[in-house]
């Protein structure tokens, strides 16, 4: 009896996330972007199948319990209120803008990189046969060589 009993514990233990485990807050954020049941089952994606539609309806609920979309509803009338002028453009997140100026700044440096990487090799170019045979001339060469292949591939 108490090894059927065992059994039947060691089925009911869950192999899903516990309420810790689950980051409400950026699923909030997502909630109101892009509403709570899209937001939920991208976040409940990698759930087993039974225990996704389970999730969806909990996170649901706690939108419900704890007025997340209303409260943004009520955040947005806010910035609408007390903005002076409108912007002439969506404004990009955070992140969305980080990951632009990153993006921008590497192209950047690949630029200068590249533009510097043609003016010695003009220079190399330029010089006589024995000063290219020089160690430091080579080893120079080899370094830029090197540059260029961890830079561009």
């Amino acid at each position: 009896m108490s090894e059927s009993n065992n059994d039947q514990a060691q089925k009911n233990i869950r192999t899903s996330h516990t309420v810790n485990d689950v980051d409400w807050s950026g699923l909030r954020a997502a909630a109101v972007a892009i509403g709570i049941r899209p937001a939920a089952r991208q976040a409940a994606r990698d759930l087993p199948p039974h225990e996704q539609e389970r999730f969806v309806q909990r996170a649901m609920k706690r939108c419900s319990r704890e007025k997340w979309l209303v409260k943004a509803q009520q955040d947005k009338a806010n910035a609408v209120a007390t903005r002076t002028r409108t912007l002439s453009a969506n404004v990009r997140s955070g992140a969305d803008a980080l990951a632009n100026a990153l993006s921008d700044e590497s192209c950047a440096i690949r630029m200068n990189v590249a533009s510097a990487l043609c003016e010695a090799a003009e220079h190399f170019a330029e010089m006589p046969g024995e000063q290219l045979l020089q160690l430091q001339t080579v080893r120079t060469m080899k370094n830029l060589a090197q540059l260029h292949r961890f830079i561009f591939g």
